[in-house]
C-alpha cells in the first residue's frame, strides 16, 4: 500500500483523492473487475464518487458527478452544522474547565492546612468532620449568623447532640436580639441529652471557626482587610488546633453565660455598680493607677518601683483586684478594665 493512500482520508473530510484511487476509478468506469478490499475502493466510496451497480451484480462504478456533488455537499452541510453545535457549546465547556482549573490552582495543601474554595466542598468536609466527632464541638460567630446558614446548621448540631457530642458556642453580643438566633439557642440548650449544649456571648469573640474533638478545624478565610472572603481554612495540624482551641477557652472565660429566658448579667459581674462606678476604683486612685500602668504594657517591677512598693506588695493588690472585677489572670483583669475604660470614656 502507497504512503499516499496511508495519508488519505476515508470518511467525510478533505476530498482529496490520491491517484492511485483515480487509477482505480477509470478501471471502474471502464468495467474492470474489481477486488473486494482494496483500500483504494474504500477511499472511492467513502467519497460516493462509485457506487453500486445492480445491473451488474453489486459492482462498483463511476457515479453520475451530479449526485457526487448533492451527496458531498448535504454530508459537508451536516458535518459543519454538527460542527456549528459543538462551538456553541464551548463557552459552557470552557467555564468548567476554568473552575477546575482555578479550583486546583488556588488550593493549598500541605502541613495540614487546606484551602477550601467552594461552599459546596466545605459543606461535604464540615458534614464529615461532625458524623466522625466523638467528644465536643466548638464554635465561633463573631458577627451576626444569616438566617439561612442557621438553618442549614441547625440539624447537624441536632444530630451532634443526639449522638451525647457537647457543644460549646460563642456569639457575638449583638446576636442576643436577633430572634433567629434565640430560636437557635433555644433549641440546643433545652434539647434533652447530655452533655448538651452551652452558649456565651462576648462584645470580642475570636475568629469565626468550627472545631471537632480538639483534632481539626474550619476557619473564615479572612482577607487583608479584615473581612471575610469565601472559602474556609481546613486545619488538621495539632500545634494549631491546640493553639486554635486554647484561644476560643480564652475567650471563653471572659464571655457572658446565654441561657433562654434569663437576662444577661448585669455589669456588676465585672465590679461595676449600678450605675457603672467601680467604688474600689473610685475611693483608690492608686489602684487605677497600677491598672493603667499595667493596661500600658509596663511590667510588674517598673510598675512596682512607680508606687514605691515591693513587688510582693503590688501582687497582693492585684490579687485583690481579680477577686474585685471577677477575674481569674491578669490577662482577664486586663480586659475588664479594658471594657471599664471604654464605657466610661477614660482613654479619651
Amino acid at each position: 500500500m502507497s504512503d499516499e493512500l496511508d495519508k488519505s482520508p476515508i470518511g467525510v473530510g478533505d476530498p482529496h483523492v490520491p491517484e492511485a484511487a483515480w487509477e482505480l476509478y477509470r478501471e471502474a468506469a471502464r468495467g474492470t473487475p474489481i477486488e473486494p478490499g482494496d483500500d483504494r475502493l474504500d477511499i472511492l466510496q467513502a467519497l460516493t464518487l462509485v457506487v453500486p451497480d445492480p445491473q451488474r451484480g453489486g459492482a462498483p462504478v463511476p457515479a453520475e458527478p451530479r449526485r457526487v456533488e448533492r451527496a458531498l455537499t448535504s454530508r459537508y452541510i451536516e458535518e459543519v452544522r454538527a460542527a456549528a453545535e459543538t462551538l456553541a457549546r464551548l463557552p459552557s465547556l470552557m467555564d468548567r474547565v476554568d473552575d477546575e482549573f482555578e479550583r486546583a490552582s488556588n488550593s493549598f495543601s500541605g502541613g495540614g492546612v487546606d484551602l477550601v474554595e467552594y461552599y459546596e466542598d466545605i459543606n461535604a468536609r464540615l458534614a464529615r468532620a461532625s458524623d466522625a466527632a466523638q467528644v465536643e464541638c466548638l464554635t465561633s460567630h463573631p458577627g451576626r449568623r444569616a438566617p439561612e446558614r442557621i438553618m442549614v446548621t441547625k440539624e447537624r448540631d441536632k444530630a451532634l447532640l443526639e449522638r451525647g457530642i457537647g457543644i460549646r458556642t460563642l456569639y457575638a453580643e449583638v446576636n442576643r436580639k436577633d430572634s433567629w438566633t434565640r430560636g437557635w439557642v433555644e433549641m440546643v440548650t433545652t434539647f434533652p441529652a447530655e452533655p448538651g449544649a452551652l452558649v456565651r456571648t462576648s462584645d470580642f469573640p475570636p475568629i469565626k471557626m468550627i472545631i471537632f474533638d480538639r483534632t481539626e478545624a474550619f476557619l473564615g478565610r479572612y482577607l487583608p482587610n479584615g473581612e471575610l472572603g469565601e472559602g474556609s481554612w481546613h486545619v488538621r495540624h495539632p500545634g494549631v488546633v491546640s493553639l486554635l482551641v486554647e484561644s476560643f477557652n480564652v475567650h471563653w472565660r471572659l464571655a457572658t453565660p446565654w441561657t433562654p429566658g434569663v437576662q444577661a448579667p448585669s455589669d456588676a459581674a465585672d465590679g461595676e455598680g449600678r450605675n457603672g462606678s467601680m467604688p474600689f476604683l473610685d475611693n483608690d486612685p492608686r489602684l487605677l493607677s497600677i491598672l493603667w500602668g499595667l493596661s500600658s504594657g509596663d511590667g510588674r517591677d517598673r510598675v512596682a518601683s512607680l508606687h514605691t512598693m515591693s513587688v510582693k506588695t503590688l501582687d497582693k493588690h492585684l490579687a485583690a483586684l481579680k477577686l474585685a472585677m471577677g477575674a481569674q489572670t491578669l490577662f482577664e483583669l486586663g480586659y475588664k478594665f479594658g471594657r471599664y475604660v471604654e464605657r466610661h470614656g477614660l482613654d479619651d
